[in-house]
């Protein structure tokens, strides 16, 4: 999400001083990579660039290669490969295994039909899900049709550019199929004797972080969070120390009690609470809001008999936590990294939200056994033609957003 918005300001700089760019964005791994599928780099035609496709390794090359296609307005595929090879060249896909990637390069007109910068933007912004479709090759297309793209809203409204009318049918439903599972796949269609490949990458929305406490432990938390692209809201009922200058990241400073923010902590599941006034009565009035919320992680700074205490008062109070509710709740807040000063336990925190809202269990990785990627999704690759008929099936491993 942070490259996103760094992304999206040279952009919007570009077409301002009316320097061409182009968008690359990784649509196939094989293998082991560094960045998946829907990774992106901005490349401007001076050669600048802003985002990252790779590990470093990749960004130069891909760059030198897009100048002429931003001269000559061409969209291609960019093939990178250690497949067969034991020489570790291009370190993420190496790394002694063999690895492949698939990389869109699409010069980015102005304006543009679709502007997929724009549209990931409104995406963050709003904090909805989509889809966006891209045709990133098959039998029987021309040069004209490879990066055309759909997007999709929950919705279901659609934006088309460049695609037929004839697959939009089969493209809507695998978009119905992505939004609910939540995992980006390539389907491919078969029409008027073309083959298409279809990449339908979910979008997934940022998370949005509430921390509830404005004093200066509250700073570099903000900070962190911001540098990983979240939405970060600021709430503390003092007005001394809920002032915007102190939070310049921040997205909002809400100055408020917990029933004036109870909207912010009710949002939705990528909602995450870190509660750190350090002041009692008003840790109780947050944590007595958050747990009965949707908030998907609820963080409480302090020692474990104080959270004892607090909870002790909120079934007093006729609130009796479900199980679930419970295992949303981390107190103490934080990973155990031996964090000390506020900085560290910022990064103890964060870390800590990260890893909860992807599911994992935040140990080390040298322990992990298997693929460090290995917990991914197989989604289906449907062949079918666009009255419904299916032609063929196989399978490819795509990495899931929310693993």
């Amino acid at each position: 999400m942070a490259d996103l918005v760094s992304m999206l300001t040279a952009y919007r700089q570009a077409k301002r001083s009316g320097l061409k760019v182009a968008l690359a964005t990784v649509v196939r791994v094989v293998g082991s990579a560094y960045r998946h599928a829907g990774a992106r780099m901005l490349i401007m035609a001076d050669g600048r660039t802003v985002g990252s496709i790779s590990g470093g390794c990749l960004e130069r090359d891909v760059a030198i290669r897009t100048q002429a296609l931003i001269q000559s307005n061409t969209t291609a595929i960019l093939h990178y490969s250690t497949m067969g090879s034991d020489d570790d060249i291009i370190f993420g896909l190496g790394v002694g295994c063999n690895g492949s990637v698939e990389i869109l390069v699409e010069p980015v007109s102005v304006p543009d039909q679709i502007d997929t910068l724009e549209f990931l933007n409104n995406c963050y912004i709003d904090r909805q899900p989509a889809v966006l479709g891209t045709i990133i090759g098959g039998a029987g297309i021309d040069d004209t049709e490879l990066g055309s793209v759909i997007a999709v809203r929950p919705d279901f409204n659609l934006i088309a550019d460049r695609v037929k009318p004839a697959i939009l049918q089969e493209a809507i439903e695998g978009a119905r199929r992505v939004l609910d599972l939540r995992c980006s796949e390539i389907v491919s269609i078969c029409s008027d004797a073309q083959q298409i490949s279809l990449f339908l990458e979910f979008i997934q929305p940022p998370i949005k972080l509430l921390i509830c406490g404005a004093g200066a432990d509250a700073v570099p938390v903000s900070t962190m969070a911001k540098q990983l692209g979240w939405n970060v809201v600021i709430a503390d009922p003092r007005p001394e120390y809920a002032r915007a200058e102190h939070f310049p990241l921040a997205d909002r400073v809400v100055c408020g009690d917990a029933a004036s923010v109870a909207k912010e902590i009710a949002s939705s599941e990528r909602t995450a609470v870190l509660i750190m006034t350090h002041n009692y009565s008003h840790d109780l009035d947050y944590l007595r809001r958050s747990m009965i919320s949707d908030a998907a992680y609820i963080g409480l700074l302090g020692p474990k008999q104080r959270t004892i205490r607090l909870l002790q008062e909120l079934k007093t109070d006729g609130i009796s936590p479900t199980p679930e509710q419970f295992e949303r709740l981390h107190a103490p807040v934080g990973l155990d990294i031996g964090a000390e000063t506020e900085e560290e336990i910022a990064l103890s925190a964060v870390s800590e939200v990260q890893a909860a809202m992807s599911s994992r269990a935040a140990g080390f990785l040298r322990d992990k056994k298997g693929s460090i990627h290995a917990d991914r999704h197989l989604i289906e690759i449907v062949s079918t033609d666009v009255h419904g008929g299916q032609q063929s099936k196989s399978w490819s491993a795509q990495k899931c957003p929310l693993d």
